[in-house]
C-alpha cells in the first residue's frame, strides 16, 4: 500500500504538472484530491523528512495552484505556514544538508510566488465554498472576466443616469451560493442622493457610502 507520505508527493507533483499544463478541469481534481489525501493520510506532527518534504511540496503545489486561479489570501497563507516551520527545520541536528537544501529549494519557490502575488484583489471577491463554476460547478471559474454581467453590460445597463459609464452602476447583487448576502451595489460616482433613495433614506451616512463605493465586487461565474 501507498504510504500517505508518498501519496500526498505524487498529487503534490500532479498538481505541479496540471497548473503548468494550464489544464483547469484536472487541476481542480488534483486540488481536490490532495485536500483530501492530507485530511485523512497526513500525520499531525512532521516527525521525518518524509513528513517535511511531503508538506513543503504540498504547499507549494497548494500556493500554485491558488496564484494561477487569482486566490491571492491562500497564497500568502501557504506561504506563511512553511515559513513559520522553516527556522526549526533548518536548525535541528535531525536532517543533514542534503536535505535542508532540498527543502529550502521547494520553500524558495514558494516565496517566489507569494512575492509575486498581491497582497490583495483589486477588486472586492466574494468568498465562495469552492472556485467551481456557479453554472456546470465542474469546470474551475478563473477566467478575466467570467462574472454573471461582464463590465462592458453593466455599465450601459445599470447606470443610474441612463449615461452608460462605468463607476455609475447601481445594481443588485445576487450570490447564487448565499442568498442571504445579496445586496446593493453603487459605482463610485453615483451621487449620494441616489444612494440615499436606493436605500430607502432620505440621508445616507458617511460610513454606508465609503462601504458601497468600491471598484467592483467581483462574482465569477
Amino acid at each position: 500500500m501507498m504510504s500517505g507520505n508518498q501519496k500526498i508527493i505524487d498529487i503534490s507533483k500532479e498538481l505541479i504538472a496540471s497548473v503548468n499544463a494550464r489544464d483547469g478541469l484536472l487541476m481542480q481534481n488534483k486540488m481536490e484530491a490532495l485536500e483530501l489525501a492530507y485530511n485523512k493520510e497526513f500525520p499531525d506532527c512532521l516527525d521525518c523528512y518524509e513528513d517535511v518534504f511531503a508538506y513543503v511540496l504540498m504547499n507549494l503545489a497548494s500556493a500554485k495552484y491558488f496564484a494561477y486561479n487569482n486566490m491571492y489570501e491562500q497564497v500568502h497563507a501557504r506561504y506563511n505556514e512553511v515559513e513559520k516551520r522553516m527556522s526549526a527545520f533548518l536548525k535541528s541536528e535531525r536532517f543533514n544538508d542534503e536535505q535542508k537544501e532540498e527543502v529550502k529549494s521547494l520553500a524558495a519557490q514558494i516565496e517566489v510566488i507569494h512575492k509575486a502575488t498581491p497582497r490583495k484583489h483589486q477588486n472586492l471577491v466574494v468568498g465562495r465554498c469552492d472556485s467551481r463554476c456557479c453554472l456546470c460547478r465542474t469546470m474551475p471559474a478563473n477566467k478575466t472576466g467570467s462574472h454573471m454581467v461582464p463590465n462592458f453590460l453593466s455599465h450601459p445597463t445599470f447606470s443610474w443616469d441612463g449615461k452608460g459609464r462605468r463607476f455609475h452602476e447601481a445594481v443588485n447583487h445576487d450570490f447564487l451560493n448565499d442568498l442571504e448576502r445579496n445586496c446593493q451595489f453603487y459605482g463610485r460616482e453615483v451621487p449620494d442622493w441616489r444612494i440615499a433613495q436606493g436605500e430607502g433614506k432620505k440621508e445616507i451616512t458617511e460610513e454606508c457610502i465609503v462601504l458601497n463605493k468600491l471598484t467592483k465586487i467581483e462574482f465569477n461565474l
